[in-house]
């Protein structure tokens, strides 16, 4: 979930004397058109995080597999963003059309942090050789997933405003709307034209991202993309942090600076998802890497444990047996036995695991 909208707007409208905001998104958009993306070269990367004042190390999951990088933080750099406006401000006494594009837009223009992310996304691609486009962006997705903890503490806090990515990058937690501000701003990176969804019913934030025609979610050509825990790119998931469930169409709020590349590959990307829920279940594509394959493990014994009840009936082991046959039963039975109780504690483990996740 976000912040409360509610507060968002109880807070954010101020009475300014600054210059009409379409003006000045029209003009923050040229700049950024015109703006050619800086390029830096691995030592600078490197440099960066050997002069840096704080270093974190980032852990999450792709698949089975399970990641970490390192990133670098300079003080002046986390300070100056502390200092940035959070509040939205317009002139007048009604709210601009287009004022949500200005003020999520806000938290994404700024390219002091430029340094952090390119970082980011160079670590990610250097995971693992060879990568596909889709791999790597879900490298992407699963960095923000997985290595951002969810913050509870301003989930349950309505006075709390929301971060810039570096922000949230640093303290590493943040709420969906934090998280989707510093994955937003990595896919547009990437090339590809992202977007904003807000539910204001749900007070929820996640993102789109541009695909092709009749492979969009919620009635939107963009596939969803859940922020705040491990989830497929397109796939709308049934809970949510909180216990939220989304139940209206998006409000579409443009990344700014993004570009004009479509995700092809959900089309392959969403068949192999299809492929491994089917096999494993529903909670597979949602599930850790340390789930995924406690639930590949119980699916191999579900096999098993069906293969040896089959020999037992097959072999004749029920009812009144021949003395002949009991020594062989009573093998099988062991077999059932021990598979089940294997089976048994894969299931306390996976419970185990899930009961420490916080709903």
């Amino acid at each position: 979930m976000t912040r409360l909208f509610g507060y968002l707007l109880l807070i954010a409208i101020v009475v300014s004397s600054c210059e009409d905001r379409s003006e000045e998104r029209d003009r923050r958009i040229r700049d950024r058109k015109t703006k050619t993306t800086e390029n830096y070269s691995p030592k600078e990367l490197e440099n960066q995080r050997l002069q840096s004042d704080y270093t974190e190390t980032f852990s999450f999951d792709v698949g089975k597999g399970s990641y970490s990088i390192d990133l670098g933080f300079k003080k002046s750099d986390i300070t100056y963003f502390e200092e940035q406006p959070k509040v939205y401000t317009y002139r007048g006494n009604k709210l601009p059309d287009g004022w949500e594009i200005d003020y999520y837009n806000m938290f994404v223009d700024d390219d002091k942090d430029d340094l952090v992310l390119e970082d980011i996304l160079y670590q990610l691609k250097a995971l693992k050789k060879g990568m596909s486009e889709s791999e790597y962006l879900s490298f992407v997705v699963s960095f923000v997933q997985g290595g951002i903890t969810y913050d509870w503490d301003s989930y349950y806090d309505v006075t709390d405003k929301l971060n810039y990515p570096l922000e949230t990058l640093y303290k590493k937690k943040g709420v969906c709307s934090d998280k989707s501000l510093v994955l937003g701003k990595l896919i547009a990176k990437l090339g590809y034209e992202v977007v904003f969804m807000t539910f204001k019913e749900a007070n929820h934030m996640a993102l789109g991202i541009r695909v092709p025609d009749g492979y969009g979610n919620l009635e939107t050509n963009y596939a969803f993309i859940e922020s705040t825990n491990y989830s497929p790119i397109g796939v709308v998931p049934k809970n949510f942090v909180g216990g939220v469930k989304i139940e209206e169409t998006p409000n579409i709020i443009p990344v700014e600076g993004s570009g004009d590349k479509v995700f092809k590959q959900i089309v392959t990307y969403k068949t192999e998802q299809e492929k491994v829920k089917n096999k494993f279940g529903d909670y597979y594509t949602s599930a850790s890497a340390e789930e995924k394959t406690l639930l590949e493990e119980m699916k191999e014994l579900e096999t098993d444990i069906k293969t040896l009840k089959d020999k037992i009936v097959n072999f004749g082991c029920k009812g009144s047996i021949p003395s002949d046959k009991i020594k062989y039963c009573n093998k099988f039975n062991n077999q059932v036995n021990k598979k089940i109780d294997l089976y048994n504690e894969k299931v306390n483990l996976y419970n185990e695991l899930n009961s420490n996740k916080e709903l």
